[in-house]
């Protein structure tokens, strides 16, 4: 996800269906979120990641708990959040902003989608930019899957389980 750094910000922190939900945000707008089951884990990673950080000051964090909680009782499928793409490496950030273009309870191959983003051959890039997605279930790296819909790897949670879960959970939408 985050590889250095970066200066501080405000936090919020809840429980949700998949375990706990850490976002961080700066300025109005997301800078991450963390998906773990341990909630000391998530604020170690906020106090790694944003030294500083401050609980609930940033007027997004309660827009981005909201939506989630919405996205969590069926009543949302689509964020609109404003989202810090400072830092990101210009290839990720094209894989993230292709993301929403997958839309609810649908999957789509690493392949496919190096192929959207005319870049037939970078699948693996492809899961390398997901691996790194600080927002995660709101740019959904998890409707991407493997050849032939093999679910792989997912950072947030724990892993590929949450990875299922998310998937199982949409599909089940009318």
């Amino acid at each position: 996800m985050l590889k250095r750094p970066q200066k501080g910000g405000s936090f919020d922190l809840w429980s949700s269906p998949i375990g706990w939900i850490g976002a961080v945000a700066r300025d109005g707008l997301l800078v991450a979120l963390f998906i773990h089951p341990d909630s000391h884990e998530i604020r170690e990673r906020i106090s790694r990641y944003f030294p500083g950080a401050l609980p609930g000051e940033d007027r997004i964090l309660g827009e981005v708990r909201h939506q989630l909680d919405e996205y969590f009782h069926h009543q949302r499928r689509v964020f609109d959040l404003p989202l810090d793409f400072t830092g990101i490496p210009t290839f990720t950030a094209l894989v993230l902003r292709n993301l929403s273009l997958v839309p609810h309870g649908e999957t789509i191959t690493y392949g496919d989608l190096a192929k959207e983003i005319g870049r037939p051959l970078a699948a693996r890039a492809v899961g390398g930019a997901l691996a790194a997605n600080p927002f995660p279930i709101v740019l959904p790296c998890h409707r991407v899957v493997g050849a032939k819909g093999r679910l792989t790897g997912y950072s947030g949670g724990e892993g590929v389980v949450t990875k299922k879960w998310l998937l199982e959970f949409e599909g089940k939408r009318s």
